[in-house]
């Protein structure tokens, strides 16, 4: 059994108690033959269990069935396209080249190879051609930490023509960005990426790599450099063509806006750029979604209420941008793309309902209509001075598709042949309605049915409400299941996401956080009230930040739910600042540092505001054995608690140890786990 130790916290006007603080500081061989021990346990209880059986079968089914149509494309600028496939069979993920001359592919590298050499297994989570088309930037993953496997290929023979970088995420941290000439990338790297090393996931830096010469390139842009004093944000050089007149350093944080500095190529180049300050976050340039045609620079600005579109001259200094256009009534701007043809911007309506625009200034917006409903749009270019332009859209019910603009507007699909392999799916039905949360305000929810079953259904109520981010509609054959075989499921687009524009988001932070969980008790009536769900129907699911506000929600009304899943959840944001993990959380939820924040931070912290004389619902908590986002303890303290003073009618711990944050490894068993767990506590 583990020793408990309790401490006292105060805001000066009420104490909270933070039970198992000592499991912060626990010895490391304590605290892990604790979670194995937990993790043998959930297995006996849940993996026995013949619903998991159940659902561990149709996920397997739906994974064989799986014929993995090309994804992740990519084009440089002199036409050559990329993309990857995916086997099930063997686990292997490979790159492509595409002729579209003659309609033949070619393989360039799968991570079997490297995988057996290395005795590991490795994704291909990012990569990015060179503008030229002569080289590729490929990252190799396996899920074991905080970074990949950086690898530099020819393009046309798939040959490695460097050791791989180290230390670099790409996917995670700015991708790379290739010189205007080709002649090399720049990437993010960090000195320390061991967790159990001071400075872990500090003091990074933005090096230049130029092709053709020995080791891992030059720092060229850091907090350091630029005076930020800041060594925890993550700098990165950002280049979204080869028509760019100058290069744009980053300072990134967990925020929607950063600090940005300009330099020129050549200095840069030299490995000597001079950066001087650009914009700060206080000018609300949305993060690092901005284009750069030769001396002009586009961006999305949150100085409106739903965004809009704005631009600088970046041949003269100081910074004083131009209104492009304001987002559409009752719409907020959410990416755009700038061509030979003008400027063209996607939006949304609620976070689920896209539309797409063609802009040529000066003149009024037209919407360009889609084959599909969409719910949501992103938008690829091949260059700014060519007139090609790819729209990608998907849905709830509906797999991504891309879509070529052709000259007479239409758009004619250029998915590389991909099939509708999940045809179980075809007749689900998506509601896109709203409800009134518990001070009047409207909330967009998402229900998806099947209406071949009636009434109150066993529900599964996801939800996020932090960081600004959209729940956006995406198709998942790993969640649609639940629904064809009889389920419900459910995402409220509450207070604290990005769904409606920046005030949503603003509505939901820090001292506004309560609305964020009181959205969710309130989606839940709703669904009670009109008949989608039973009281002892809905399972919560809440993912990383968004377990603070699903925690609250389940302690505020236990009663509404009956279970809590979390995958990777903050379930004690008042100690972040106390973990591995600390970057750039205090932006998010407030600082228990900061007297002005410290009420709020301990209000919105579910291990601190359990009632322990309440019931609360069955609790499954999915932690990772490689996450590098979030503490074990924010887990480890929250499930502890429950099961020392029975707090809840069940509380299970599983470890997936091979996941990363967001990716589990085991995914037939874990899922099939979860979907048991859920249709169990809802019979």
């Amino acid at each position: 059994m583990l020793p408990y130790e309790m401490a006292i916290m105060s805001d000066g006007n009420r104490t909270y108690q933070d039970h198992f603080r000592n499991m912060e500081t626990m010895s490391d061989s304590l605290l892990s033959d604790w979670v194995q021990a937990q993790s043998r346990q959930t297995k006996k209880d849940l993996w026995s269990l013949p619903e998991k059986s159940k659902w561990t079968s149709i996920l397997e089914d739906i994974g064989n069935r799986y014929e993995s149509a090309p994804y992740m494309f990519r084009n440089s600028e002199d036409g050559s396209a990329f993309y990857l496939k995916y086997a099930i069979d063997g686990d292997v993920t490979s790159l492509y080249s595409y002729d579209r001359k003659d309609g033949t592919e070619k393989l360039l590298i799968s991570t079997d190879s490297l995988g057996r050499k290395n005795g590991t297994s490795y994704y291909i989570s990012y990569y990015l051609p060179s503008w030229d088309g002569r080289y590729l930037g490929v990252e190799f993953n396996d899920y074991s930490g905080l970074t990949g496997l950086l690898l530099l290929l020819d393009a046309e023979t798939g040959e490695l023509l460097h050791q791989p970088f180290t230390n670099s995420s790409p996917s995670g941290f700015g991708g790379i960005s290739w010189l205007p000439d080709s002649s090399g990338f720049l990437y993010t790297r960090f000195p320390v990426i061991d967790s159990d090393v001071d400075g872990y996931k500090q003091n990074a830096e933005s090096y230049l790599y130029l092709i053709g010469s020995e080791g891992l390139g030059v720092p060229v842009l850091s907090s350091e450099l630029v005076d930020a004093d800041d060594p925890k944000a993550y700098p990165s050089i950002i280049a979204t063509s080869s028509h760019e007149s100058h290069p744009i350093g980053l300072m990134m944080t967990s925020d929607d806006y950063w600090d940005a500095y300009i330099a020129d190529w050549e200095t840069l180049k030299a490995g000597t750029p001079e950066w001087r300050p650009l914009y700060r976050k206080s000018d609300k340039v949305l993060s690092s979604n901005f284009k750069q045609v030769e001396g002009t620079f586009y961006f999305i600005s949150g100085t409106s209420k739903s965004f809009n579109l704005s631009k600088e001259d970046l041949t003269k200094r100081g910074w004083n941008p131009k209104l492009v256009r304001e987002s559409p009534e009752g719409e907020t701007i959410s990416d755009f793309a700038v061509n030979s043809n003008g400027l063209y911007f996607s939006t949304l309506k609620n976070g689920v309902k896209a539309k797409l625009y063609h802009l040529k200034e000066p003149g009024n917006p037209v919407e360009l209509k889609m084959p599909q409903e969409s719910g949501e749009i992103h938008l690829e270019i091949l260059s700014p001075k060519a007139d090609i332009l790819w729209a990608y859209s998907a849905g709830w019910v509906s797999d991504l598709k891309r879509y070529r603009l052709e000259p007479d507007g239409s758009f004619a699909l250029d998915n590389f042949g991909a099939k509708n392999v999940y045809t179980e799916f075809d007749d689900l039905r998506v509601t896109e309605t709203e409800y009134m949360s518990k001070d009047g305000v409207m909330v967009p929810i998402s229900i998806i049915t099947n209406p071949e079953y009636r009434g109150a259904r066993p529900t599964i109520m996801t939800t996020y409400g932090a960081f600004g981010e959209k729940i956006s509609p995406s198709f998942s054959p790993l969640y649609l299941p639940w629904v064809a075989n009889g389920g419900t499921l459910v995402y409220p687009h509450i207070r604290g996401g990005g769904e409606k524009g920046v005030d949503w988001y603003e509505a939901g932070k820090k001292a506004t956080k309560s609305n964020s969980w009181k959205d969710i008790i309130a989606a839940a009536e709703f669904l009670i009230k009109k008949d989608y769900a039973s009281a002892d129907g809905i399972v919560l699911m809440s993912p990383s930040g968004g377990g603070v506000a699903g925690g609250m929600a389940i302690n505020g009304a236990p009663e509404l739910f009956s279970g809590f899943i979390g995958e990777m959840p903050i379930l004690n944001p008042s100690r972040l600042e106390q973990g591995n993990f600390s970057n750039n959380y205090h932006l998010e939820f407030g600082s228990a540092q900061d007297s002005t924040e410290r009420s709020d931070l301990y209000a919105m912290d579910p291990l601190l505001n359990l009632d322990l004389d309440t019931k609360l619902p069955n609790a499954l908590i999915i932690s990772a054995g490689n996450d590098d986002r979030v503490d074990g303890f924010q887990m480890f303290k929250y499930l502890a608690t429950l099961q020392k003073f029975d707090a809840a009618e069940s509380a299970y711990l599983y470890n997936d140890p091979y996941a990363g944050h967001s990716e589990i490894a085991d995914i037939y068993n874990v899922y099939g786990m979860v979907f048991g767990f859920a249709e169990h506590i809802t019979k």
